[in-house]
This record gives C-alpha cells, sequence and structure tokens, in this order.
C-alpha cells in the first residue's frame, strides 16, 4: 500500500481589516440612557415655552399644539444624534429613529393605523351605545382648515412621543437589561410623564401605561416605529379630530366635531380616551391582534439570519487518489467513433422497404 501523507493544514491569509471597535460597557450604555430622560423632559419643556411664545407674539393660538410637537421632535432628533456620537458610533438618521427603508413601511404603518383606528372606534361605540357621548358637528370652511393643522400636529406629536419612548432611549435600555425591563421600564414612564397633562387621573396615568405596552409591542415585533406610530397617530386622530374627544387632557385638536361625556364612573372625561375602563379592554384585545398580525414581520425582522461558521474544509486528495485519476485519463490523440444506423432505402413501389434485388437476393418467379 501507498503511504497516504496528512493533509496540510490551511493556513488563512492575512487580514488587513482593522479590529472590530470594542464595545460600550452596560454603565456606559446606561448612562447614556438616564442623559436620554433628562433632554426628554427638558426639550420637551423649552418647545411648550418656544411655541407659546411663538405663537403669542404671531397671533395664532390655534398652531401652538403643532408648532409645539414640530420643536419637540426637532429637539429630540437632535438630542439622540449627539448621544450617538458620544457613543462614538455611526449610523444614519434612518437608523437612529427606527424608520428603515423597507418594502414594508407603508404597510406596517397602515395595520398600526387600522389598529388604532379600530380601539378608538370600540370605545366611542360603547359610550355611545351607553348615552355617555354627546356631539356637536360644525362645517365652517375655517374649521375644516383647522382640522387638517390638527392632523399635522397629531402626527408630529405620535412621532416625538415614539421617538422619546419606543426610539433610541428604548434601544439603550433593551441593550443593557434585556427587551422585556425595558419594554415594563419605558411603558411606566410613558404613564407617569402624562401625570403632568392637564386633568390626568389615576385611571388615565394605568390606561397610558398599557397604551405603552401595546407600542412597545409593536416596535418588538418589526424592530421599527413605522406600527406604533401608525397606531398613536390614528388613535389620537380618531379621538380628536373624527369624534371631538380631548386629547392629553387638551382640546386644542377638536374643530369639526365638538363631544362631551356626561357619564357616570370613569368614563372619558375630560381627559380623553385613556380615562376610560373601556379603552383599557380595547388595547388589550389591539395586542392581541397585533402579535397575530404581524408574525412575518417577526420573522423576517427580528431574527438573527444564520452565518456560516467554523474551520474551512478545503483538503487537498491523497497522492495516490491523485496518481488513479491521472491514469484514468484517455492518452493524447485518441477520437471517439461514433456508429450512425444506416438510413432506409425505399423501393420502387413506395413500400419503404427495398426490394431483393436492390439487396442481391434472387427474385422467385413463382412469386
Amino acid at each position: 500500500m501507498i503511504p497516504v501523507p496528512p493533509p496540510p493544514k490551511p493556513v488563512p491569509p492575512p487580514s488587513s481589516a482593522p479590529p472590530p471597535p470594542r464595545q460600550p460597557g452596560r454603565g456606559f450604555l446606561f448612562t447614556l440612557f438616564l442623559t436620554a430622560l433628562v433632554w426628554i423632559s427638558l426639550s420637551r419643556w423649552l418647545s411648550s415655552s418656544s411655541a407659546t411664545g411663538i405663537c403669542e407674539r404671531l397671533n395664532l393660538p390655534a398652531a401652538e399644539p403643532t408648532v409645539a410637537a414640530l420643536f419637540w421632535a426637532f429637539l429630540l432628533v437632535i438630542g439622540f444624534a449627539m448621544l450617538q456620537v458620544v457613543r462614538r458610533q455611526s449610523t444614519s438618521v434612518r437608523d437612529l429613529l427606527s424608520l428603515p427603508r423597507r418594502p414594508t413601511a407603508r404597510r406596517e404603518w397602515g395595520l398600526g393605523a387600522t389598529a388604532g383606528w379600530a380601539c378608538a372606534l370600540a370605545v366611542v361605540l360603547v359610550l355611545a351605545g351607553r348615552g355617555d357621548l354627546r356631539m356637536q358637528v360644525s362645517g365652517s370652511g375655517h374649521d375644516l382648515l383647522l382640522s387638517l393643522v390638527s392632523l399635522l400636529g397629531l402626527a408630529l406629536l405620535a412621532f416625538a412621543e415614539e421617538t422619546a419612548f419606543r426610539g433610541y432611549p428604548f434601544r439603550l435600555l433593551r441593550e443593557v437589561a434585556g427587551s422585556a425591563t425595558a419594554t415594563l421600564a419605558m411603558s411606566v414612564l410613558f404613564g407617569l410623564a402624562s401625570v403632568a397633562n392637564p386633568y390626568a387621573t389615576r385611571v388615565s396615568v394605568v390606561v397610558t401605561m398599557l397604551l405603552g405596552l401595546v407600542l412597545s409591542a409593536g416596535w418588538l415585533r418589526t424592530h421599527a416605529l413605522w406600527l406604533s406610530a401608525g397606531f398613536n397617530f390614528a388613535f389620537k386622530a380618531a379621538a380628536a379630530v373624527i369624534f371631538g374627544l380631548p386629547v392629553n387632557g387638551s382640546s386644542s385638536f377638536s374643530y369639526t366635531v365638538q363631544s362631551y361625556t356626561p357619564g357616570r364612573g370613569n368614563w372619558v372625561g375630560d381627559y380623553g380616551l385613556p380615562a376610560s375602563w373601556i379603552t383599557a379592554v380595547a388595547l388589550l384585545l389591539a395586542l392581541v391582534a397585533i402579535v397575530q398580525l404581524t408574525r412575518n414581520y417577526a420573522w423576517d425582522y427580528t431574527h438573527r439570519p444564520i452565518l456560516a461558521g467554523g474551520d474551512p474544509v478545503d483538503i487537498a486528495p491523497p497522492a495516490a487518489h491523485a496518481a488513479m485519476e491521472a491514469e484514468a485519463v484517455s492518452p493524447a490523440g485518441t477520437t471517439l467513433v461514433q456508429i450512425l444506423p444506416a438510413p432506409a432505402v425505399p423501393n420502387q413501389a413506395g413500400s419503404g422497404f427495398p426490394d431483393r434485388a436492390e439487396i442481391g437476393v434472387p427474385r422467385d418467379d413463382a412469386s
């Protein structure tokens, strides 16, 4: 037998790529998270004060909520971008805001908007069925124009809230403590932040925390803010612009429809939909629906891709095997011969078969 030498061990080529950057520690990330919380509170106060001063000087009181939401969203983006610079990690604005460009972005936003609209509609139908809702409709052109401004303001407010409570700070805390802790903590902070709103109650704070859970689930199922931003906007827009109810204790977004609820107990009152326990039931149903309807998104966007690993297995064949393959190669100049079938020769009668005389067989005269 011919001894087979062991295959040579493959030597990886020298890599010129720089070493991967050092990952920041949990303490540093938690410090960034606390700084982000401070900036959320400070930017909200700055935006509200600036919008009040500008709108009073320009005599545009109806535009104050929209201007305040615009300033708050702008300050949040600037502040979080600076924190990302401190972290020494470059990223695009879309990735910073959890608004990636992908083909399902519009469908995700539409799914969230549909769920938010359905949730608000369900609560209003219950209130109307009990006789606890009174509406007054105005169809003037001025009120319609103000309603369009309100829609813009609610879209900016929903974007600012999602950026603050389900955006960059949420992801920082998720890196430090995990998804469950981050979801619970940010939902509690979302509810506690509503204490500063006019006419806030204990029920409204608890229901707002539950709303935060639903919105956080939208991010966890898609790793983007498209769905939660659509839900937040539609929930507020349906309540204020369509049904004329307060939003966060403010009636500044309702112009074409004015509503009030003379009901009993913990109903909407002067705060809005989160002041009712009926809203909590609707939010729980919305949470179940979101989890069921986002199964494909969760599979496509939340699972880590499977990457190949291990050592390379490109092993050279043994010398004996290579020698056998060399011997089996045909010698040079050898050609192959292909034998083709002979063509049929038709006879004169056209039967398709040759006559006896044509193939040298004597003809039988008796036949």
